[in-house]
């Protein structure tokens, strides 16, 4: 319940009284009605009055005030010993510098706001309100630090795939962006888990101060060209290189996305020739067979396609010559 002054008139000589208790009521009289309120901040057991005066106008009668007060302290914590800190109370009551984890108020009783400041611009607590008098004498005040994000975009990232950030020591994985929740600072950063890419900066730092960070990653996919080629002796030359086959015939490049050639030869076989295969990013697998033909089975093709075509030539010719008889 917040006290209300009580206003009291004397014909006698008027003296100023302040008395101080636990629950201390102050009394302030003065022969010519002029009011001076006093307001104790007590910090540790030290008290300093802070004095503000103006006069209440009743003509012949001097003026008694009493009102009660009370008792309110401030303990701080997650603050770095030795940082500075202030209160601010509602009604132009402050602190001023605080180098302790407490702070300690003496106020008359009624409702004040307050907030919390601190020299070290990391840091932040919320203010609130208090209600005098109160069974709880203590504020809990906690600082927190500023906490930004760091946002890691992969910029040509394609289908599922599963990429990592090393963010000083601290791996995240996802399918998309990557984010991370820091103080202020320089942090180093490394990208992972993308064997199927080519990454323009793959390492490098990051500096927070004060505001999130945005950061893209350059991401070129490569292609997968996986094959196999009859004859596995045949010659195969891809965009102007000859490539190595293994013992049967397949063939497996890790390429950039483009448009590339490819020419397949062997002794006895027709070769085989693609100017335009066009390869993209995501394209993990792309499976290329190939048969070649000898001559001598091509021959053996138009042989027998020639004979059947003889024999219904012949056929045909002698089944019109009966029907004509």
């Amino acid at each position: 319940m917040v006290a209300t002054p009580i206003f009291e008139t004397s014909s006698q000589p008027a003296l100023m009284n302040i008395q101080l208790s636990t629950r201390p009521t102050i009394e302030l009289m003065d022969n010519n009605a002029v009011q001076t309120e006093s307001v104790f901040q007590c910090h540790k057991d030290k008290q300093t009055p802070k004095t503000n005066e103006h006069k209440i106008e009743i003509p012949g009668n001097p003026l008694r005030l009493s009102y009660a007060t009370d008792n309110v302290t401030f303990n701080e914590s997650g603050l770095p010993h030795g940082d500075v800190w202030y209160v601010n109370l509602s009604g132009n009551y402050s602190s001023g510098p605080i180098v302790t984890h407490y702070y300690t108020f003496h106020l008359s009783n009624k409702t004040y706001s307050y907030l919390i400041g601190t020299t070290a611009k990391i840091y932040h607590a919320n203010g609130g309100i208090i209600s005098l008098p109160t069974s709880n004498s203590t504020e809990q005040i906690i600082f927190y630090p500023y906490v930004y994000d760091v946002n890691f975009t992969g910029k040509g990232l394609y289908g599922y795939n599963v990429w990592s950030v090393d963010f000083n020591g601290r791996i995240c994985s996802s399918f998309t962006s990557i984010t991370f929740y820091v103080t202020n600072g320089t942090y180093h950063y490394t990208i992972c888990n993308l064997t199927n890419y080519n990454i323009t900066q793959p390492k490098g730092i990051i500096v927070v101060n004060g505001q999130p960070v945005q950061h893209c990653v350059i991401l070129v996919g490569f292609a997968i060209l996986k094959g196999i080629i009859t004859p596995t002796d045949a010659a195969f030359t891809f965009n102007g290189t000859v490539e190595k086959l293994n013992a049967s015939g397949t063939f497996c490049m890790r390429l950039k996305p483009g448009i590339y050639s490819f020419t397949v030869s062997a002794l006895g076989y027709d070769t085989d020739t693609q100017n335009r295969l066009n390869l993209t990013a995501g394209t993990t697998i792309m499976r290329i067979n190939l048969q070649l033909y000898s001559f001598l089975e091509r021959s053996h093709l138009i042989f027998i396609a020639t004979v059947f075509g003889a024999v219904f030539l012949v056929a045909g010719i002698a089944y019109f010559l009966r029907k004509k008889v």
